[in-house]
């Protein structure tokens, strides 16, 4: 590190590998893992050393977890960064819990038994959410059917707790690519990788989904609504246990009443 070029400037990439770094090292240092805590060290030095500048507070934090590990090393680093003072006056290096998760994580899709692709499932898919194992499969085929960038849910399945009542959500709005004024509901979509080269999820805590496709749609990307089954968006009694606090009544207008029932995933789930 200090025989090249330094900056104050860090990119999100680099900020998120450090802050997931400082957790690892933290965490195990804890639990007297230090095996994987020296890896997860491994891990960030490898991508800092392709990085030209480095950014000095990925170095800094570096050097401050490296300390106890080897901290005749650790001090020497620190001083080549330009501290005035010892390592040792220094406070042990914190962490956004924020920044320490993936926006996208990767999953392999098989068919057959066979890895057949991989797709990116963003991190807001929902636990409300009841699922089957075709879900994915079915939003797969979709991805490769039409060669969408996006491809996910405008309509599917809800069922209201408090009422026992089933319905489809924007009913008529499957197998269609969407305007650029539309866009597909919460994390239930996968997304190729060149999208997340240009468009990340806003640092905001409601309608992140929202944002996220008209930023998809103002540089082009294609988005796709697959069919309304294997999906059920369940909405609890309690609202406060929700991200999205909209009342029962309100979202009824936005969907086609199929009628009570307790077994709603007979007629939701293939």
């Amino acid at each position: 590190v200090g025989t090249r070029r330094a900056t104050e400037a860090i990119d999100e990439a680099t900020r998120r590998l450090v802050h997931k770094t400082i957790k690892k090292v933290t965490d195990d240092i804890a639990s007297m893992s230090f095996n994987t805590a020296i890896s997860a060290m491994m891990v960030l030095t490898n991508h800092l050393t392709a990085l030209d500048p480095v950014p000095l507070e990925a170095a800094r934090a570096l050097a401050l977890l490296i300390s106890p590990f080897a901290p005749h090393l650790g001090e020497e680093l620190w001083q080549r960064l330009g501290a005035a003072e010892s390592l040792a006056h220094a406070a042990w290096p914190a962490y956004d819990e924020a920044l320490t998760v993936d926006d996208v994580l990767e999953m392999a899709v098989q068919v057959n038994g066979k890895v057949r692709g991989r797709i990116s499932l963003s991190r807001t898919a929902s636990e409300d959410d009841a699922r089957r194992p075709q879900y994915l499969s079915d939003l797969m085929l979709a991805f490769r059917y039409t060669n969408a960038d996006i491809v996910g849910k405008r309509s599917y399945y809800i069922y209201l707790e408090s009422r026992q009542l089933l319905g489809i959500r924007h009913p008529g709005q499957e197998y269609k690519f969407l305007e650029a004024d539309e866009f597909l509901d919460g994390g239930k979509k996968i997304v190729k990788k060149k999208v997340y080269e240009e468009v990340q999820y806003r640092n905001v805590s409601t309608k992140e989904d929202v944002y996220f496709c008209e930023d998809c749609a103002e540089k082009g990307f294609t988005m796709f609504s697959a069919d309304r089954y294997n999906l059920v968006y369940m909405r609890r009694k309690n609202k406060r246990t929700h991200t999205w606090k909209e009342q029962d009544r309100r979202i009824i207008k936005s969907c086609s009443v199929i009628g009570q029932t307790e077994q709603y995933k007979e007629s939701a789930i293939l």
